[in-house]
């Protein structure tokens, strides 16, 4: 066990863990600085008991699990036992508290609204066509198609033409509705993917560069 400073913090490195320790009332509470995998980490648990005579609990999370070690319970498997136990119960949990929210009278109306956003991103699909900025843009949209994942090709299509759907059946500026259609047609979306898509409707898109300046204002004001 080696005591070092890691990111400010007084830590010790044990093996290739990086662990912060801070106590009270014999009670050792562990922050997993870096920590590779708990298979490691409950070995290391007995070090610990020997290393502060002091020290009558361990306490730890992993995983968003608590486990709250003894010194008469420190066998490594002991350890990794009760921590799984507590993970498969905490799933179940989980579990039963999305099957009852199932029947609610808000999951039933977030269905409802679901149902009827999927059918208007479908219809603008159809109805709409992307609206370029000139014949170039048209190009690289249509070479941007052929080389693509299908998904990629999908969110922006999807994006841009409910936009324009948006705009023109509500009379709605951009900037109002840029957010909940995106949420709409691609919620699971990872920031890069996001990051290129709005570049590349600003490249080819008639309205890309208000997607850009709206995407710039929302990102200072997270910020700020």
């Amino acid at each position: 066990m080696e005591k070092i400073i890691f990111e400010g913090k007084v830590a010790y490195r044990i093996n290739e863990d990086i662990i912060a320790v801070d106590s009270y009332n014999g009670i050792m509470i562990l922050d997993l600085l870096r920590v590779s995998n708990l298979r490691t980490l409950v070995t290391e648990i007995p070090l610990l008991f020997e290393e502060f005579d002091n020290v009558t609990k361990i306490e730890f999370t992993f995983n968003d699990v608590e486990v709250s070690v003894t010194r008469e319970n420190s066998d490594p498997e002991l350890i990794f036992k009760a921590w799984k136990e507590k993970m498969k119960a905490n799933y179940l949990e989980y579990q039963r508290k999305q099957e009852a929210y199932k029947h609610t009278p808000e999951y039933l109306k977030s269905q409802l609204r679901k149902q009827r956003i999927t059918k208007l991103v479908e219809k603008s699909l159809k109805s709409e066509k992307i609206n370029f900025r000139d014949e170039d843009a048209e190009r690289k949209w249509n070479r941007f198609a052929e080389v693509n994942p299908t998904d990629d090709v999908e969110v922006v299509e999807k994006w841009c033409k409910y936009m324009q759907y948006l705009m023109s059946k509500h009379n709605l500026c951009l900037a109002k509705i840029a957010k909940n259609a995106l949420n709409d047609v691609a919620e699971d979306i990872s920031g890069a993917q996001y990051a290129y898509t709005v570049a590349f409707l600003r490249d080819i898109w008639f309205y890309g560069e208000d997607l850009y300046k709206w995407d710039l204002a929302t990102r200072r004001r997270y910020l700020q």
